[in-house]
Parts: C-alpha cells; structure tokens; sequence
C-alpha cells in the first residue's frame, strides 16, 4: 500500500511540475508576442518619423531653390536696370554735353559743401 501511495505521490508531482513548465512556457511565448508587436510598432513608428522628416527636408529645400531662384531673376532685373540707365546718361551727355557738365558741376559742388559742413 505504500507502493501505491508513493508511486500516486510521485505521478502526482510530476503532474505538478509539468503544469507548472507548461504555465511558464504559455508566459514565456506570450512575452515573446508582446516583444514582436512591439518591435513592429517601433518599428513602424521609427519608419513613419523617417519619411516625416524626409518630406520636411525635402521641403525646406524646395523653398531654398526657390528663394535662390528668386534671388537670381531680381539680380538680373536689377543688372538689367543697371545696364539701361548706364545707356541713358550716355546718350544723355553725347545729345546734351553742355547740360551734362552743368549736372555734373552742380553735384559735385553739392556733395563738396555737405562734406565741408560735416566736417566742421
């Protein structure tokens, strides 16, 4: 009778023990789970933030190019303009030299009067 009673004792725990590795093993898959989901979240998460920044990058220069843009057609305006009055106070002082010499003396006694002004 004690046979009987060790040998139910011993199936018993091992009964036991099996259910315990079996509860363990349910947790330890269940961990694995969660850490794959949250892998792919991150993942996913870190893949999105990437092409957020990507497209502000991507913006940020299209305005850069246009600003350059930009930039480049008003310095070619304002050379244009250059280039146009330049003509002008040419063919000015080839019709009227007379009148010409006459600006020119007048500015140049302006500008040496308000020099000797600030300088007093």
């Amino acid at each position: 009778m004690d046979t009987v009673t060790n040998n139910d004792m011993a199936r018993h725990a091992s009964s036991g023990v099996d259910n315990a590795a079996n509860t363990m093993r349910g947790g330890i898959n269940d961990a694995q789970d969660k850490a794959k989901d949250a892998s792919a979240t991150l993942g996913n998460k870190a893949g999105e933030l990437g092409q957020t920044a990507r497209q502000a990058f991507d913006s940020g220069a299209d305005q850069v190019k246009r600003g350059i843009g930009s930039l480049k057609d008003k310095a070619q305006n304002a050379a244009g303009s250059v280039g146009f009055s330049s003509d002008t106070v040419i063919t000015f002082t080839k019709e009227h030299p007379v009148k010409a010499l006459m600006m020119a003396a007048a500015s140049g006694a302006l500008v040496w009067t308000l020099i000797k002004r600030t300088r007093n």
